[in-house]
């Protein structure tokens, strides 16, 4: 039992300093983009995080180590503990990330569904605060707008299938400038429906 805690020790140990080395050393690298899958544009700017980011899984390599070398349960139990912690913690920033894109994207579904095939009914005119006469004049051109919003969701929930970050933000950003620019042509509401859950979910996705 000893030798077989004490190798899963060492695993764990290993797998944290090969983090660190990606991290630290190969973040800014076609190997670190392609682990972490993130862009170029992304590296680079935050390499400096990813370099600090790896020293503490350095730390925690050393601490795991050096709890094997000297026997000492507590120090195994305390790094163990922190390393759970934060693979618990990117977890939970990659679901909540993810969730953020999701949401926006059935929101579009929604508005397109609207758009699209309820326009000149009486739920659409409920949603969309218009007159019968103006839903059925207008009918064909909220089509054409709703397939825009159809091919916003799916862009976006294409980049949470892939994981392109690249793709979640362009659509984001997309969602974010459609809603301001509705928020200041047709109604202050759009922004708070639109805009702000994109811009959510953009913090989201930046700090995923």
């Amino acid at each position: 039992m000893d030798i077989a805690a004490n190798a899963s020790v060492g695993v764990v140990a290993a797998l944290h300093g090969y983090f660190c080395a990606l991290e630290m050393f190969y973040w800014d690298h076609p190997v670190g983009r392609k682990a972490f899958r993130t862009t170029p544009e992304f590296s680079k700017a935050s390499k400096v995080l990813a370099a600090n980011q790896g020293l503490y899984n350095a730390f925690l390599s050393a601490g795991l180590l050096w709890g094997v070398y000297t026997g000492n349960t507590s120090f195994k139990y305390f790094f163990l503990g922190y390393g759970i912690f934060l693979s618990i913690n990117y977890c939970i920033m990659d679901i909540a990330a993810n969730a953020s894109v999701g949401v926006v994207a059935a929101l579009h579904g929604y508005f397109c569904a609207l758009e699209m095939f309820y326009w000149d009914h009486p739920v659409g005119r409920k949603a969309f605060r218009t007159t019968p006469e103006f839903s059925k004049a207008s009918k064909v051109l909220a089509a054409n707008q709703g397939l825009y919003n159809a091919f916003l969701s799916a862009g976006l929930l294409w980049g949470v299938y892939t994981g392109n970050t690249s793709f979640k933000y362009f659509f984001l950003g997309c969602v974010v400038v459609a809603g301001v620019y509705g928020g200041a042509t047709v109604g202050k509401k759009i922004m708070y429906i639109q805009a702000l859950p994109a811009l959510v979910s953009l913090a989201l996705v930046y700090f995923q």
